[in-house]
Parts: structure tokens; C-alpha cells; sequence
């Protein structure tokens, strides 16, 4: 199983934080990506790619447009310090 997690760094910058929200709602919004990805917290989404690359593409592309701080790690499998 491979797993992305995308981080973004939003702090206290009330305008991303609304951009974002609307953004995790529009990835999980088809019945497809739903399964795709899990909301962790406010600021990190975990994609799985072994269902597919297009919702983790699309967040990647949106978050360049909108020149929103991020960071992405790949797992092979989900980390453990995630779901223990």
C-alpha cells in the first residue's frame, strides 16, 4: 500500500485556511476520491495511492495555483506514528 501525506503550512493565515478548506472539499467531493483520501487534521491530507494518483495530481496543482506552502512525504505503507 502507498500512501502520500500532504502537509500544508498554513498558521494563522485566516484566507488559505478558508482557500484549503474549500480545496479538501472539493478533492473528496466524488464518490471516487472519497475513498481516496483521509482528512487528518486541518492542515494534512493522506492520499492512497494505490487507487490512483489523479486526486493527489490535482491537490498538487490547485496548491501550486494558489501558492499555498506545502510539503509531501511518500510511505510504502501508512506510518505507524499516524495510526497507531
Amino acid at each position: 500500500m502507498k500512501q502520500a501525506l500532504l502537509l500544508v503550512q498554513i498558521n494563522n493565515n485566516h484566507e488559505l485556511r478558508n482557500i484549503w478548506v474549500n480545496l479538501c472539499y472539493l478533492l473528496s467531493d466524488s464518490t471516487d476520491n472519497r475513498e481516496n483520501i483521509t482528512k487528518l487534521n486541518t492542515e494534512t491530507l493522506l492520499f492512497d495511492l494505490d487507487k490512483g494518483l489523479s486526486p493527489l495530481a490535482e491537490a498538487l496543482v490547485e496548491i501550486n495555483k494558489l501558492d499555498i506552502p506545502a510539503r509531501i512525504l511518500f510511505f510504502e505503507e501508512k506510518p505507524i506514528w499516524l495510526f497507531p
